[in-house]
């Protein structure tokens, strides 16, 4: 009878403890939000930012970067690309979220973003994904050159 006891003692004490350490990292994270929010629009308008704010701005956010990444790319002659993968530690997954990026250079010297794509890892086909993209909205031109970091897939 005391093993029933104390194991069900100690399945409640793994609970609360699981779910005090949650409401740690909630609050945690809302302060961390809050003070990044202050150090770029300054205390008083990010006071201003409620959720409600916050969801709209993102949704417009996401409208505006699906338009950018349909945009046409027909008129567009690059000299050059650099392609990279940036990791981050975001998720507690074991696969980490990976933005496959994909710089360009116009003949005229103007750099500009080309790619952002969101994917697990820098892979040949991954990147293959991005440059079929890429040519499905109308880049009919090489680069001159591309340069990755020696990483899989470029």
């Amino acid at each position: 009878m005391e093993k029933t006891t104390a194991k069900r003692d100690a399945g409640r004490m793994i609970s609360e403890s699981r779910a005090a350490l949650d409401e740690i990292v909630r609050q945690g994270a809302q302060r961390m939000l809050q003070e990044a929010l202050e150090a770029i629009l300054g205390p008083q308008e990010a006071a201003r930012l409620s959720a409600t704010n916050i969801v709209r701005l993102k949704e417009g956010w996401r409208e505006e970067y699906e338009s950018w990444a349909k945009r046409d790319l027909s008129d567009r002659r690059y000299v050059y690309w650099r392609a990279d993968g940036i990791y981050f530690n975001v998720r507690l997954d074991t696969e980490r979220l990976c933005l496959l990026i994909l710089m360009g250079a116009l003949e005229d010297g103007t750099k500009e973003l080309v790619a952002v794509w969101d994917g697990h890892r820098e892979s040949k086909a991954s990147w293959l994904e991005v440059l079929r993209d890429l040519k499905a909205r109308g880049l009919s031109e090489s680069p001159q050159l591309a340069v990755g970091d020696g990483a899989l897939g470029f």
